[in-house]
């Protein structure tokens, strides 16, 4: 379980490793890797390999779109607000994520767990919206990308 610390515990509480609000996407990454998108904390939340998680009060070990994962402030980019949809490219370890806030679709390159990385500063690529809010990201057709 991610952003509560039992089955029994629906509290929002303040933003942190251990918290979300309002999760809406979820992508998993590079030898594992969980990401989940904190909508109303403006955030995307990294995760140790799902395969060593324990069953409940899973820490996040990095965050995308904040300074630190005790921040949780609405901004432009390379900050968030209001990520909502994601996909992971394993041929680049990207992570593409719809900004709904900003109204931006974003890639971030070379995405790999390091637990003392911020890597909100490594924003390679930027497609602004002009009017509408992004809602799926562009799927490819089977056998276009291999694991």
């Amino acid at each position: 379980m991610y952003g509560q610390p039992s089955f029994s515990t629906t509290s929002s509480g303040p933003a942190s490793a251990y918290s979300l609000i309002q999760p809406v996407g979820v992508a998993v990454g590079y030898e594992g890797t969980l990401f989940i998108a904190d909508s109303s904390n403006s955030r995307i939340l990294m995760y140790p390999p799902i395969d060593s998680a324990s069953p409940t009060n899973n820490a996040a070990v990095d965050v995308i779109g904040q300074q630190d994962l005790n921040s949780a402030t609405s901004g432009s980019p390379p900050g968030l607000h209001t990520p909502q949809f994601m996909a992971y490219d394993p041929s680049t370890n990207s992570l593409w994520v719809t900004d709904s806030g900003n109204q931006a679709v974003l890639r971030y390159p070379n995405i790999i767990v390091q637990p003392t990385t911020n890597i909100s500063s490594s924003l390679s690529v930027q497609i602004t919206f002009q009017g509408h809010t992004p809602k799926v990201l562009l799927q490819p057709k089977a056998g276009e990308i291999k694991p």
